[in-house]
């Protein structure tokens, strides 16, 4: 038995723009959203993955984790908060910033849990255009992502530096049908530390720059009279 406590709160905020019709004789649309969320537990019999000071026989298996049962504390929070533009059609800009901080500790020695991840905020930026049709529907974006340097460390825990990561991603569409998106994560490719990786007390560093493309094709359903 344990005890939990969390709570949320959002809120929207619609806002005209100045009168004047957009392109096409709509109005744009500029509108702003917050949502915060919070909580906080205590659990006696909490069980959680720890590395040990030993590895495995096998070659290349790699450092040995077990499970341990502790009294433990945790708590932790978010935000997130958009701006959004909405001009005609279906054209809009938006502007994203989403943020993470958590902590979890013993409560016996009030040392923190291994693979605490630090504070962590994703800040995203796009737009979209998907009013004109054929291949000129299109849209594209930017992230930004910062990691701050590790506070709830365990016992014999090496802290972990902050890191930012930039991505990026464009699409373009054809119809309802077809869709084509390329991303790219860690566009700068310099290696960094994820403190909540298994990985992290071997000194491997995180994954690296990672380029996806994907093609979509969604079958246009019809539904004939009578079943």
């Amino acid at each position: 038995m344990g005890w939990v406590g969390e709570g949320s709160w959002s809120r929207r905020w619609p806002r005209a723009s100045d009168g004047l019709p957009a392109r096409g004789g709509a109005t744009s649309r500029r509108t702003f959203e917050l949502t915060l969320q919070a909580y906080a537990g205590a659990y006696p019999r909490y069980i959680f993955l720890a590395p040990e000071a030993r590895f495995a026989p096998v070659a290349h298996a790699g450092q040995i984790h077990s499970f341990r049962q502790l009294p433990v504390a945790r708590a932790g929070g978010e935000w997130v908060a958009t701006w959004t533009r909405r001009g005609n059609g279906a054209s809009s800009a938006f502007l994203r910033s989403q943020a993470a901080l958590f902590g979890a500790w013993t409560l016996h020695d009030g040392l923190g849990l291994p693979f605490t991840p630090p504070l962590k905020h994703d800040l995203s930026a796009g737009v979209q255009d998907w009013t004109r049709g054929g291949w000129g529907a299109w849209g594209a974006g930017l992230t930004y992502t910062v990691r701050a340097p590790s506070w709830v460390l365990a016992r014999n825990e090496a802290r972990t530096p902050g890191s930012q990561q930039w991505g990026g991603w464009i699409s373009l569409q054809r119809g309802p049908a077809w869709r084509w998106i390329l991303r790219i994560n860690h566009i700068t490719d310099r290696p960094y530390m994820d403190h909540a990786s298994v990985y992290r007390a071997l000194e491997l560093p995180a994954q690296g720059r990672l380029i996806e493309a994907e093609l979509s094709w969604t079958p246009a359903l019809r539904l004939r009279p009578g079943g």
